[in-house]
Order: structure tokens, then C-alpha cells, then sequence
């Protein structure tokens, strides 16, 4: 994928160009982010105090504990240029691992987990500027607006270790779930405003903000799980459980992101850019009802039994205080080279 997209972008530009474009630029960049999850964190909140209704109870609230390991960022932007009009392509990648740990406490037994997940943080979208000179047309403003597209891909696996002394005879459980297809995502219009420099003639300053308001999406975490409970004061009673979860609802993202570079021509056709970029992302989740159906498998003494279970959930006090609100900070230092041909319009 890192490669695909640039060689689409490419292929797209040197057709354009041709055809209707007065010059072209195609910047392509990697670096290294400060990435605060979203979505994650909301889930291992979530995993650390349980709700039940039948019967009803809650449980202490549990502790967490999240880390996140430095991301690779990759983005790439497409100008073209006609007259003072410019028409952009753009995306941009985000590549972070997060780890949660998660930690009940209780009179009854305890529970203990552990979820990792892979993320692919995107931005994708299309832009529409118009330039304004100024200052003999060193100083250049750059309003515009677009369309975005925000989503995180995440595949994710979780452990988890329970021991329960209130029922007789205790019991001992494992669980383990996993998915490569989790996801939230939204699609809405952007405002922005950038502004360029000319220092000298190889050397500029660029910036470009934009913002995205608040717009609706959806989010989903399909997850295969297995579930081994195990009584060992019973003479070894087990009972597995072997399925998928079906967890979704609605979600709502704002995005707003600040880019800053300093570009230096290498020659006419081709530039050095180092910049830092720093972006918020706004975040409210409101999960459904949550349904697990399971084959379940009791083995004893007496033999093997199977069967099916059907497991419901909705946390309607516990999700509620959980999925609050979040802003994400997201701090971005990278290189790029930028290609381009003549701006004569320029």
C-alpha cells in the first residue's frame, strides 16, 4: 500500500500534466509521530469494569496502563497547478502499535488483560485552492477547501486471565480474541489556508492548516474468540466456548492538522523539504448492544456435551462514562522530496 498510492499518484500526475495542468508538484515524505490512540483507549476503558444484568451488577473499577510505541508516518501530496487554481491530492499514514493492560480487583477473584493493536491511522482527500500574491509575489496565500476521508484500520489480539473464588467450586478462565478487520471512519468537507514564502530563490517557507468540523461515521470490531473455563476443584470440569463478537455503533470525528516546512532546490525540478506537522483529532463513540454467539463444549467426568450460546451485553450506565469525548495529539517530524515541472505561472 505505502507503494501503490505514490505510484498511482505519480502515474496520475504525468498524464495530467500533459493534458491540463500548467506545471505540476508531487511531494512524498516519511518520518517518525507521537501518536495518542483513540479508539483503543476507549476499548481497554472500557474492558476495565464490567456491567451485567442478569443478574445486575457492576464491578470495581479497574486499572489500565497504555503504551505506545513511536509511529512511522507517510504521506504524499499531488498539486496542480492552472493559472492561480490549484487541484491537490493528498493522503497521509499513521503506523502505531499500542499495547493496554488492563487490571480488576475484587472480593470475589480477579481479572487481568492484555490487548495489542496494529493501527493504520489514514487521511485521504481532494482539495480545491485559489492563489493571492503579495510583497511582489514573494508572500503567497493560499485559501482552499475539500474533501476528507479519516479512518483507523486496526488489527487487534487480546488475552485475558480470570479467577473466580465466589461460586463453589471456583473457577479459573481464559479468553482470547482477535480481528484483522476493525475499523472507524468518517467522510466529510475541510476548510484550509496556506501560506508560502520566498527567502531567497531556493530557499522557502510553507505552511498549510486545515480543519475538518465534527462530522458522523460509523466504527466495527469483529472479533473471533475463545473462551476455556476451568473448575480444577471439580475433578477438572472445563467448559469451551468458541465464536465471534459483534461490536459496533456510531462515531464522530473532527480533525484539524498544521504542517510547517522549510524547502530547499536541489534544481529546478526537484526540492528538499524537513518539517514538522501536528494534527488533533476529536472522537466521540456510542457502542450498540454487544452479541457474542458461541459452540460451547462442557467436558466431565460424566462425558462431553455440546451445545449453543447466545451471549448479550449493553453497558447502559458503565458505557456511559466510558466512551466520553477524546482528543488525540499527534506530533509528526519527517523529510520529503518534492518533484515538479516549470511554474511559469507563476
Amino acid at each position: 500500500m505505502l507503494l501503490r498510492l505514490p505510484l498511482c499518484l505519480l502515474l496520475i500526475s504525468l498524464f495530467v500534466s500533459s493534458v491540463y495542468a500548467d506545471s505540476v508538484e508531487l511531494e512524498l515524505g516519511m518520518g517518525g509521530s507521537y501518536y495518542e490512540p483513540g479508539l483503543p483507549r476507549r476499548l481497554i476503558e472500557d474492558a476495565a469494569i464490567q456491567e451485567s444484568f442478569s443478574p445486575y451488577s457492576i464491578s470495581f473499577p479497574g486499572t489500565t496502563q497504555i503504551e505506545t510505541s513511536s509511529a512511522l508516518f507517510s504521506f504524499g501530496q499531488l498539486d496542480l497547478y492552472s493559472n492561480d487554481f490549484i487541484f491537490s491530492l493528498f493522503f497521509r499514514n499513521h503506523y502505531p502499535r499500542v499495547t493496554g493492560t488492563y487490571f480488576i480487583p475484587g472480593t470475589n477473584g480477579i481479572l487481568l488483560g492484555v490487548n495489542n493493536y496494529d493501527i493504520e491511522d489514514r487521511v485521504q482527500g481532494v482539495g480545491f485552492s485559489h492563489i493571492f500574491y503579495a510583497l511582489n509575489d514573494r508572500l503567497r496565500f493560499i485559501p482552499g477547501y475539500g474533501f476528507i476521508g479519516y479512518s483507523q484500520y486496526m488489527k487487534f489480539k487480546g488475552n485475558a486471565l480470570s479467577i473466580i473464588n465466589s461460586t463453589s467450586p471456583a473457577t479459573v478462565q481464559y479468553g482470547r480474541d482477535q480481528t484483522d478487520n476493525g475499523r472507524t471512519s468518517t467522510t466529510s468537507a475541510f476548510i484550509g489556508l496556506g501560506i508560502e514564502f520566498d527567502f531567497s530563490e531556493t530557499i522557502r517557507l510553507k505552511s498549510q492548516i486545515r480543519y475538518m468540523p465534527l462530522s458522523s461515521g460509523d466504527f466495527t470490531l469483529n472479533m473471533q474468540s475463545y473462551i476455556r473455563e476451568t473448575s480444577p476443584t471439580s475433578g477438572g470440569t472445563t467448559v469451551s466456548l468458541l465464536g465471534f463478537q459483534v461490536m459496533n455503533g456510531k462515531a464522530m470525528h473532527s480533525l484539524f492538522d498544521i504542517d510547517t516546512k522549510i524547502q530547499y532546490a536541489l534544481s529546478d525540478y526537484v526540492q528538499f523539504n524537513v518539517g514538522f506537522r501536528y494534527e488533533r483529532i476529536g472522537s466521540k463513540y456510542s457502542p450498540n448492544a454487544f452479541y457474542a454467539p458461541f459452540n460451547a463444549t462442557v467436558q466431565d467426568n460424566s462425558g462431553t456435551t455440546n451445545g449453543f450460546l447466545l451471549l448479550y451485553s449493553f453497558e447502559a450506565l458503565t458505557d456511559e462514562r466510558v466512551y466520553q469525548p477524546l482528543g488525540q495529539n499527534l506530533g509528526t517530524a519527517y523529510f520529503s522530496i518534492t518533484f515538479r515541472t516549470e511554474r511559469t505561472n507563476i
